[in-house]
């Protein structure tokens, strides 16, 4: 389900725009996203500032992907002030209109303030008017399929023949009056940081674009950016002096990345090491289709901030003994007190290349401060939570 997340800014995250999100445990606590948008017209919330404004040619190529030949029903815009003199209401605005040069067919109107609002009311319209339904892949799909009539308006088109359905049936009007719905919460958020392993990890982009339309019709705007992290991780560390096999056997396997990213408290090189090929074709994957996908639709990526954990081997190499050392099976992991002057380096040279290959604003930037490891010491949770305005300040 999607989730909405409370967000916490450092007051030194100006220039790019960013915020900084420490999360204390694995799952975060969060509202529904359906519940994102409020059309009684007795509650509003600003746009969160970070919103990318996207572009309505995004969404027409959505319509078209999930619903081919469908767009031309839609007339699409944007307006920063659309539903308020006040440029920061965000909202969309569902009207019908009479199609340019034509008597008697209808077209819908459909405007808002980004392009995450546009495609949320484009989702909006076809949920409640078209009764379609608009489901995640692996909770059972959609049913554009389902609803070829107002797929395919013309007679000839085969899949129009093979379904045996109408030719260009007339679409649900909204009514005499324009319906205008506006964003009841800043964020409208899903995943953690679990899903981004175990499930995606595997997509192809195929699969990233469909679930990426499937975030837009829901309204979603600020998505988990975790893919191609390992990339980075890489070269930041290997500027610190550990090598290619210290560093590929540390990464668990493609499966068990979640183990990775969080400390590695259930082990390190668990289904490894890590092949370099994997680590450069999803930060490939990151850098030249998802994020730019994602802001084309008006949805802000949460990129991986570094949070701490690093092999044991960089406490040798940095002689360094604010490291301490994992138990058991993750005893090959460290985990670097914020306050130590040599995290505030790691940080500067990781944000420095997460900003050169993933781009310098309009992201927030988030850290799994504590992922439940054991033998880490009662201090761990402080230490994890002092993280924030290290972390925040190298981000600006």
């Amino acid at each position: 389900m999607p989730k909405g997340q409370l967000l916490q800014q450092h007051p030194n995250t100006t220039r790019c725009c960013a915020l900084v999100i420490v999360s204390v445990v694995a799952l975060v606590v969060a509202a529904p996203a359906a519940g994102a948008y409020d059309n009684s017209g007795n509650h509003h919330h600003p746009r969160p500032h970070l919103v990318q404004p996207g572009n309505a040619s995004a969404v027409t190529a959505l319509l078209e992907r999930v619903m081919p030949g469908s767009s031309t029903h839609f007339v699409l815009s944007l307006s920063t002030s659309l539903c308020s003199s006040d440029s920061s209401v965000a909202c969309f605005r569902l009207q019908d209109m009479d199609a340019p040069g034509t008597a008697g067919t209808r077209r819908l109107a459909v405007s808002a303030t980004s392009a995450n609002e546009l495609s949320a009311g484009v989702g909006y319209y076809l949920r409640e008017y078209c009764n379609i339904t608009i489901g995640w892949e692996r909770a059972g799909g959609s049913t554009f399929a389902a609803a070829p009539s107002l797929a395919f308006p013309s007679a000839d088109d085969p899949r129009v023949v093979a379904a045996g359905a109408p030719a260009s049936p007339p679409w649900p009007p909204v009514g005499p009056r324009s319906i205008v719905v506006r964003r009841a919460v800043p964020w409208s958020f899903a995943q953690n940081v679990c899903t981004s392993s175990y499930t995606l990890v595997w997509h192809s982009w195929a699969q990233w674009e469909a679930y990426l339309d499937w975030a837009a019709l829901w309204g979603i705007n600020l998505l988990p950016a975790l893919t191609g992290q390992e990339e980075v991780q890489y070269k930041v560390l290997s500027a610190f002096g550990l090598d290619d096999d210290t560093l590929r056997g540390w990464f668990n396997g493609p499966a068990l990345l979640t183990w990775s990213r969080g400390q590695n408290s259930h082990g390190n090189g668990v289904m490894g090491p890590l092949p370099r090929s994997w680590m450069k074709a999803q930060w490939s994957l990151q850098r030249d289709r998802i994020l730019p996908r994602m802001t084309a639709l008006g949805i802000v990526g949460q990129l991986p901030a570094f949070q701490g954990n690093v092999p044991w081997q960089l406490a040798h190499l940095l002689d360094d003994s604010n490291i301490t050392q994992g138990s058991g099976q993750g005893n090959g992991t460290g985990w670097m007190d914020s306050r130590d002057p040599n995290f505030a380096r790691i940080a500067d040279k990781w944000m420095e290349t997460l900003l050169a290959d993933f781009g310098t604003c309009g992201h927030v930037y988030q850290m799994d401060g504590f992922f439940l490891p054991t033998g880490w010491g009662a201090d761990k949770p402080a230490a994890a939570m002092s993280m924030a305005p290290t972390a925040a300040t190298a981000a600006t």
